[in-house]
């Protein structure tokens, strides 16, 4: 069942996190060769764009990042807390522009992703025999080849949910993947910029995207109506130069003569 909190004067819902563990590869993947093929309709900016709104960000595309400052310590086991430490500090930049952040887990695995979920387990396995191989022999791209085979856990995401009661920071943890709750948050306006890494958020038709911010706070941003141009001068092209709108329209006309 949904449990609420309260952050400031807003009130939250949130899902019990599940105790079976989320690959959170997927965050390396998304739509491929989409983005590049967005690029036009993406823009550069800085984080302080939004000041006074609010931004969901993708936790566990965070977390994953985040893993690379500590491949050792999370490959082996050993205690950490630079991942948890690289999030917060990036909430410490967005609200110095500004920006109100709100993180959003994934939460149980999806049954129909079972197959994937064991493909992803046995691609870890190979990265980590990879990289050991790569270890003994002190060959360079070792720790690269270690950070594929970690396995981002709900009791990594627990830590985060632990740092974000510190600092009074609203969070969620979705149902199944974040990426649906992200975009939930953002058509309905209770954020107003969805922060990502890969390009699943795109097909959720969010307003506003800012793709991998740096530490900086900077990123690309692609904005929904930026997005409609692009796709309406592709249809355009393949159309004769017709637009989505005055392609739709004569069809309709034609639909109303018969003339399918």
């Amino acid at each position: 069942c949904a449990i609420s909190r309260s952050c400031g004067d807003a009130e939250f819902f949130f899902f019990p996190a599940s105790k079976t563990a989320i690959d959170p590869v997927r965050c390396r993947m998304g739509i491929p060769s989409l983005l590049p093929f967005l690029d036009d309709a993406m823009e550069d900016a800085h984080i302080s764009r939004y000041t006074g709104k609010k931004a969901a960000i993708d936790g566990y595309a965070w977390l994953h990042k985040a893993a690379h400052t500590c491949v050792n310590e999370l490959a082996n086991g050993f205690h950490t807390t630079a991942h948890v430490d690289y999030c917060v500090n990036k909430f410490k930049l967005m609200r110095e522009n500004g920006v109100e952040p709100v993180l959003v887990l994934d939460g149980a695995a999806l049954p129909a992703k079972a197959a994937t979920e064991s493909s992803r387990r046995a691609s870890r396995d190979r990265h980590r025999r990879e990289a050991n191989e790569m270890l003994k022999s002190n060959a360079p791209g070792w720790r690269d080849e270690l950070a594929k085979a970690i396995d981002i856990t709900p009791e990594h995401a627990h830590q985060l949910i632990l740092a974000c009661r510190r600092h009074n920071i609203a969070y969620y943890v979705a149902p199944y993947e974040a990426d649906a709750q992200l975009a939930l948050l953002a058509t309905r306006g209770h954020v107003q910029l969805v922060v990502a890494e890969d390009s699943d958020m795109v097909p959720f038709g969010c307003p506003a995207v800012l793709f991998k911010m740096d530490g900086s706070g900077n990123g690309r941003l692609l904005r929904r109506e930026r997005l409609q141009e692009r796709l309406e001068r592709c249809v355009a092209v393949r159309r004769g130069g017709l637009g989505v709108k005055t392609h739709h329209q004569r069809l309709l006309a034609q639909q109303r003569r018969g003339g399918r």
